[in-house]
């Protein structure tokens, strides 16, 4: 094998570690469309794993609630910059990073740090009495 493509194969072997390093640390639940899940079983700062119709989403108990936005967040797991999925180990003070091109979000999906331009979507849902139900 020429030096060029180990090269390369040892790249792509190196990008797929985030993902699967997340896989052991939060085994995705399905989800489906107008389900209710439990989530207030999550701690403070917990994430948890989602995949709705093959997508992944993010549910976030956040550290400190706020008035204005509760004490939730529910994200795309899909980067905006290039659709890399984001990973929770990634991220600095608790927030998500995506692993192709190292755009990093707060914890509510704020962009912190391009090449995005804009925010983790927000899918949406509703929290009601400890559980959540993605539309």
């Amino acid at each position: 094998m020429a030096p060029a493509r180990r090269t390369l194969l040892a790249a792509a072997a190196l990008a797929a570690l985030p993902s699967a390093a997340l896989t052991r640390r939060l085994p995705p639940l399905r989800a489906y469309p107008r389900e209710p899940l439990r989530i207030d079983d999550m701690a403070p700062g917990d994430w948890r794993l989602l995949m709705l119709s093959g997508a992944p989403v993010f549910v976030h108990r956040l550290a400190k609630a706020s008035k204005t936005s509760g004490e939730w967040a529910v994200l795309s797991g899909v980067c905006p910059h290039a659709g890399c999925n984001v990973d929770p180990t990634l991220g600095e003070e608790g927030g998500l990073g995506c692993p192709c091109h190292g755009s990093r979000f707060d914890a509510r999906g704020k962009l912190v740090r391009g090449p995005a331009t804009r925010g983790l979507a927000t899918p949406p849902h509703v929290i009601e009495a400890g559980m959540l139900t993605l539309l």
